[in-house]
């Protein structure tokens, strides 16, 4: 019995790590569906702003295939990236389910032993009919009184799926099973990927029966005017002034932390709530590296992006030019053999009609003709070899 309560608490230890690992990827399902929806909005406002742009019409066709051409690569990206977290998920409630199958089976067994040393014992003291109960009696009481407790412990956690939820395991839970994700910031994600505030939540009615704003959002504690100081608090006072002084600093400065690193480690401590890594401060460090990292390479690409698209239009006006130029060449090509043509053909005429004006000798009008001919051939030559 004992050894079947040591193996169904370290199943249960086991099913509140699968638990919050559920939790886990339930808000990074939840954030990657908000940053998609993001992305994608603003893709739908940058193809508004190409529609409604007139300074290079040619281009806004180009620049629509483009655009449709990221949005499919972002779609593509997120739907695998989401079916990633999805199918973990998926593996762990069937692992969760197959636990909690052992663990029904377990608890089962144990009732059955209770039951089994409870009538046993019953049945040996009336057999016997001793007077007063023996050491042994007292051993097997104590034994079914433990074995009762523990059965009813386990009874209870099996009602709850048999996770030991305290606190705020319990409102992450319930949240989960609601189709919503809390973060530390205060915001709450919705299965969709929209991002609500604590307020917004509880007008739509999405927070009832839960209370979590104080866990949030905590009370600034109030100053008590009254204290009498202590010894002790009078020589720390200086000290304690002198850091508090030393730590000051202008609304200059705090606007400039603000505005350099509010973004990013906003991002990063909320990771690291959802996380909760062994070393959160080695955590915060390659965090914070791996964005800036991400944040030149988007820059670079950026770069990189436009320049290839600066260098495919120079192309493709250069390829324009050529298609002009060619087809004027035939047209000129074309003109300029219409003329010769045409010359050929009055010279011809010409020529006939002197044959038959006649009046001249044979001899003469042979070499005449003869030297006509040949001007006529080196005109065709030389057209030929124009083209």
């Amino acid at each position: 019995m004992r050894e079947i309560a040591e193996y169904v608490n370290t199943k249960c230890r086991m099913i509140d790590k699968m638990n919050i690992l559920m939790c886990i990827l339930t808000f990074k399902i939840f954030e990657i569906q908000h940053a998609f929806n993001a992305k994608l909005d603003a893709f739908k406002e940058r193809r508004e702003n190409i529609m409604l742009s007139k300074e290079d019409e040619e281009m806004i066709p180009v620049e629509l295939l483009n655009l449709d051409r990221e949005m499919r690569e972002l779609q593509l990206s997120h739907h695998d990236e989401s079916r990633k977290y999805k199918q973990q998920k998926i593996d762990i409630q069937l692992e969760y389910e197959k636990v909690t199958s052992i663990l029904d089976n377990h608890l089962e067994i144990m009732k059955k032993n209770l039951a089994f040393l409870s009538e046993e014992h019953d049945k040996f003291t009336t057999e016997t009919k001793r007077s007063e109960p023996l050491l042994i009696d007292y051993i097997i009481l104590a034994a079914i009184e433990e074995f009762t407790v523990l059965t009813e412990t386990f009874e209870s956690k099996q009602k709850k799926g048999w996770k030991a939820l305290y606190g705020d395991e319990q409102v992450l839970d319930t949240l989960q099973s609601r189709g919503l994700a809390v973060s530390k910031s205060g915001y709450i994600l919705t299965e969709d990927g929209e991002k609500i505030s604590y307020d917004e939540a509880e007008s739509r009615n999405l927070l009832m029966g839960l209370d979590f704003r104080n866990k949030l959002f905590p009370k600034e504690e109030k100053e008590n005017e009254d204290i009498i100081p202590t010894p002790s608090s009078i020589q720390t006072f200086g000290e304690s002034e002198k850091e508090s002084l030393a730590s000051q600093i202008s609304s200059e400065d705090v606007s400039y932390l603000k505005e350099t690193l509010g973004k990013p480690l906003t991002l990063a401590l909320a990771e690291i709530t959802s996380r909760q890594p062994r070393d959160p401060i080695h955590y915060l460090g390659h965090w914070l590296f791996k964005y800036r990292y991400n944040q030149e390479l988007d820059i670079t690409q950026k770069q990189e992006y436009e320049a290839l698209m600066v260098e495919r239009n120079r192309l493709l006006k250069e390829k324009l030019h050529r298609l002009y130029e060619e087809e004027a060449k035939l047209v000129i090509f074309e003109m300029i053999n219409n003329a010769e043509n045409e010359a050929i053909r009055k010279e011809l005429e010409r020529i006939l009609r002197e044959q038959v004006m006649g009046g001249e000798d044979e001899d003469d009008q042979a070499a005449r003709e003869y030297a006509e001919l040949k001007k006529l051939l080196k005109i065709i030559q030389r057209t030929t070899e124009s083209r």
